[in-house]
């Protein structure tokens, strides 16, 4: 199987290199797919591919129609696919395919043209059959014009005045129309430099590095372009008109900023040649069953295109490109009306084009992107084309007019850079564009510009609102620290800020950073935030600990957690002790009985006041539960370590005479996914290292229209009242709520009467995963078939795909583990073996996002169905040489295709074992993973590990058995 992304791929035997993502990215609207068995060994289609290039540049081949299919399939919807198909393989891809809405075109270029016509005759998309590769491309160029026509699908806002009156102005759809208006305005108002035109000069030449002819042109703009010719280059069918019209359509904001200046002159030569007289003029558009019925739903209201808008004075021009062969069912045939009065635009010009275009005969008449129309009547024909009245309006509309008023006091007096640039894209929800131009723009200035404060504190804020609080603190940081220096004039303040944890919707960082110590409130706690957050200084004699309290041994262990393994501190040691100072103790019970057993995992009486340590193991670097467990000992605790599904829980000093508790350490991934959980009160607080004044909310509630803030939870908690957050189902007392509930009043709280939403903290946003497929020539697809084959049986085994995985995260993790193991090992490796996993349904994709997460090593999950032999060895991910045995562990799908991982692993010094250890939670003392041998059973070796980090998912392998 060969696979070719328009460019060539090489592959090592044992790892893909995958730096092609730039090179792989079209910038167009179209994908040229050709299937056929000979495509990349004939020399004759070799040379019909540098031809085609020059059509549509994007290429993609294949000689596999199952891996033709899946790559058909997972098309994005926006993009549009023109096939070449072999008379062979086309009769069996095309029937799977067919009815896919992002296929447009398809050619059957075979040998024999009476044979297959008459499968092809069944198929509407079927364009035609040719035997010579001349007649093909030259049916394709002549197809392209057409195709073109397409590509200008519209691209619409609608702005409803009903919202207008309800106060949702610039939010929902109507946001999406204003701030649509406000970015464009901020781009072409953005000064373009040198370094600008660079990139883009670079992207083109990277988009058609193997189309010379297009690479001509390029090189012609490059050197030759200028202003006054701007919509010449417009309308010259080469690449400038392709990607701008794709990045306007898609509203790709990086080629759009790339392009500014050149949509700038468009703009500005526009004005130029303005139509001054009323026009009445038409365009002929398909439009999807979906956007038709919303066009219908917006009678009277307004609708801004965002891309050039293209229209002809002739209604039968307009018209013709309805009659074409590219149809759908899923699409309708319109026709727009329009009238247009220049008097009424002020900064959204349109002209009649024809003097300045590079194809004198066409008439067309060129509105602006951003131009704002009222949508009047639509209206079905006899011969099933939707007319469509509409009418050139301008910004004066009442409704629109004071809401761009607004935002025009709001960004227009603002100096057009990429620092507003990044304030519009924060505003839109665009995190990560508006990061890229803030660091665009820090790279830019110089060290003792004030500016770079505020792009610092601005990403400090969007790291907080998308969850990345340890980024937030960071910037923040960041901020201060050039604050502080000499340079900027300024006296210097403390670096650390407080930090408010995610919210259901927007997460904030509030600081409290002061030149002088936290003021009234927060005096009397200051020391004992100190004790647990100072990294400086231990404040307990370690030797002398056990005489302690109990009380005084959690400060001390809260230390060594916070400041030596960087934890942050939660829950309700913050808010019964550090704040508040709170004790209790069960009547009439020792010590000795504090400890209560629930399924062999310890929990302490629920009188007990502090209860236990809540501490967040860091996301970066990887925890070693055996280094902690090393620490403690110095402080001469003894702690039994108990194992859980997202935790490990220690209970320490259970024959102490003034008492035990316990700590747990909450695994990182935990804090990244859907099994993150929180305390249900609003006092929840936490501390970190080096905040040795200030304490964090765990749930941020300092916003409108609660603002109940910081003070005033600490003023809660030391009259012991609290607040109750909602369950995630909105009702006000789920069991777990009203068992916490109980549980504070039992202590003597009082609830407040309001009950506030559910505020749960955000996860960020999932792993970026890609899976680029391993050609069928490769060693590494080769190795893995015949390895299977071997254990499988030829006949028996079908594979569809092999894909490689890239989830920079999980591979960040994998080599913070890798040199923990290889520390602690001298194994240069880790001792990493290339291992087998079974996988079936929902665990796929979990396993794709997340990596083998220890929280959910449970019976049922990871492919196993119930407790089988695999289970023998506890609870942990399973992994074999032999794919066979993992496949027991695979299910099918509604197609009757199974995956299989191939898994790089971490197995460090791996113990031996050949007896059954069913309630093995973690791994046997100094040793990394278990290697389960059963000589009774041969060929079932397994190698499991129990802790998150130590294997990583390489390749995703589809098959048949």
């Amino acid at each position: 199987m060969s696979f070719e992304h328009s460019d060539t791929e090489s592959y090592d035997s044992d790892e893909i290199n995958l730096d092609t993502a730039n090179a792989n990215t079209n910038l167009e609207t179209f994908y040229l797919i050709w299937l056929d068995p000979h495509v990349n060994t004939d020399k004759h289609l070799l040379k019909a591919q540098q031809r085609l290039r020059a059509l549509i540049s994007h290429l993609v081949t294949f000689d596999d129609v199952d891996t033709c299919r899946k790559y058909i399939c997972q098309a994005p919807r926006n993009h549009y696919l023109v096939l070449i198909v072999s008379g062979q393989l086309g009769q069996k891809l095309v029937p799977h395919i067919h009815h896919i809405n992002q296929v447009i075109n398809i050619y059957v270029f075979c040998a024999n043209k009476a044979i297959h016509e008459k499968w092809a005759k069944e198929f509407q998309k079927v364009t035609a059959i040719f035997v010579s590769v001349d007649d093909l491309i030259s049916q394709i160029e002549s197809d392209n014009k057409y195709r073109q026509k397409l590509a200008e699908s519209l691209s619409f806002n609608i702005f409803n005045f009903n919202d207008v009156q309800t106060g949702q102005s610039t939010i929902g759809l109507n946001g999406q129309f204003v701030y649509n208006q406000v970015l464009m305005d901020v781009l072409l108002r953005i000064k373009y430099n040198k370094a600008d035109k660079s990139e883009l000069i670079k992207l083109c030449n990277t988009q058609y590095r193997k189309d010379p002819t297009e690479l001509t042109i390029v090189k012609e703009f490059q050197h030759h372009y200028t202003s006054e010719k701007a919509l010449w280059w417009y309308t010259r069918d080469c690449f400038l008109y392709k990607i701008l019209n794709k990045a306007l359509r898609m509203q790709d904001v990086h080629v759009l900023f790339l392009l500014r200046s050149f949509c700038l002159d468009l703009c500005q030569q526009l004005q130029e040649i303005q139509c001054q007289s009323k026009i009445k003029v038409y365009r002929g558009q398909l439009v999807s069953k979906s956007e038709l019925t919303s066009l219908k739903n917006s009678l009277n209201q307004l609708i801004s295109m965002n891309s050039f808008f293209s229209t002809s004075v002739s209604p039968e021009e307009a018209s013709a490109f309805l009659y074409s062969k590219y149809t759908s069912t899923d699409l309708e045939r319109v026709v727009f009306e329009i009238d247009a009065n220049p008097n009424v635009v002020t900064t959204k010009p349109f002209a009649d084009i024809r003097s300045q275009s590079a194809f004198v005969k066409e008439s067309e008449v060129l509105f602006m992107f951003g131009s704002i129309f009222r949508l009047g009547s639509i209206q079905q024909t006899s011969d099933n084309i939707w007319r469509i009245r509409m009418t050139l309006c301008g910004e004066n509309e009442s409704g629109l007019k004071t809401v761009l008023q607004h935002m025009t006091n709001e960004y227009g007096n603002k100096k057009p850079n990429l620092h507003l640039l990044g304030m519009v894209l924060w505003k839109m929800g665009k995190f990560d564009l508006a990061e890229k131009y803030y660091h665009r723009m820090i790279r830019d200035l110089q060290f003792n510009d004030p500016l770079i404060i505020d792009l610092y504190t601005d990403l400090s804020s969007i790291a907080a609102m998308r969850g990345s609080l340890d980024d937030s603190i960071r910037w923040k940081e960041k901020a201060l620290e050039i604050k502080a220096h000499p340079a900027h004039n300024t006296t210097a303040l403390p670096p650390r800020v407080l930090v408010a944890a995610s919210t259901a919707g927007s997460t904030k960082v509030a600081s409290v950073a002061s030149s002088t110590p936290t003021k009234s409130i927060y005096y009397e706690i200051e020391q004992r935030i100190a004790q647990v957050t100072d990294s400086k200084r231990m404040m307990f004699d370690p030797t002398q600990l056990h005489k302690c309290s109990r009380e005084t041994r959690m400060m001390a262990v809260a230390w060594i957690m916070v400041c030596k393994f960087d934890c942050k501190l939660y829950g309700g040691f913050v808010r019964d002790w550090i704040v508040g100072q709170y004790l209790g103790r069960p009547n009439n019970i020792t010590a000795d009985n504090w400890i209560l057993f629930n399924d062999s995992t310890a929990h302490l009486h629920p009188e007990i006041v502090p209860a236990d340590l809540d501490c967040y193991l860091p996301t970066h670097g990887l925890y070693d539960i055996d280094e902690i467990l090393n620490e403690l000992a110095k402080l001469q605790m003894v702690v039994n370590v108990h194992r859980d599904q997202w935790r490990y829980l220690l209970l320490v000093d259970q024959n102490v005479k003034t008492g035990p508790f316990t700590i747990d350490l909450i695994t990182p991934h935990i804090g990244i996914n859907k099994y993150d959980r929180i305390d249900f009160d609003v006092n929840n607080l936490f501390v970190e290292k080096d905040c040795t004044k200030h304490l964090g909310m765990r749930v941020d509630i300092t916003y409108p229209p609660y603002s109940i803030t910081l003070e005033k939870i600490v003023d809660n908690i030391q009259k012991k009242r609290f607040y109750l957050l909602a369950g995630h189902d909105n009702k006000p007392c789920g069991k777990v709520i009203e068992e916490r509930m109980n549980k504070m009043i039992t202590r003597g709280w009082k609830q407040i009467d309001e009950t506030l939403p559910p505020v749960v903290p955000n996860p960020g946003p999932p792993s970026n995963i890609e899976l680029t497929p391993v050609p069928k020539t490769s060693p590494v697809y080769q190795k893995i078939f015949e390895k299977m084959k071997l254990t499988f049986g030829g006949n028996d085994l079908k594979i569809i795909s092999i894909e490689q995985i890239k989830n920079a995260e999980l591979e960040s993790i994998y080599e913070q583990a890798k040199k923990v193991i290889q520390k602690q090992t001298e194994l240069p490796d880790g001792n990493q073996m290339t291992l087998f996993h079974g996988a079936k349904g929902k665990n796929i994709d979990e396993i794709l996002q997340y990596g083998f997460h220890d929280q959910v090593y449970r019976y049922g999950n990871w492919g196993l169905p119930q407790r089988t032999l695999s289970f023998i060895l506890g609870k942990g991910a399973y992994f074999s040489e032999n794919p066979k045995l993992q496949h027991g562990r695979t299910f099918p799908d509604d197609d009757n295709e199974r995956v299989m991982f191939q898994v790089k692993v971490l197995l460090g010094n791996a113990q031996s074992l050949s007896r059954h250890k069913i309630n093995l939670n973690s791994v046997p003392e100094n040793y990394h993973s278990v290697h389960g041998i059963f000589p009774q059973l041969p060929d079932s070796d397994e190698f499991i590990i129990y802790r998150y980090g130590q294997a990583l998912p390489h390749l995703k392998i589809t098959y048949r058995s």
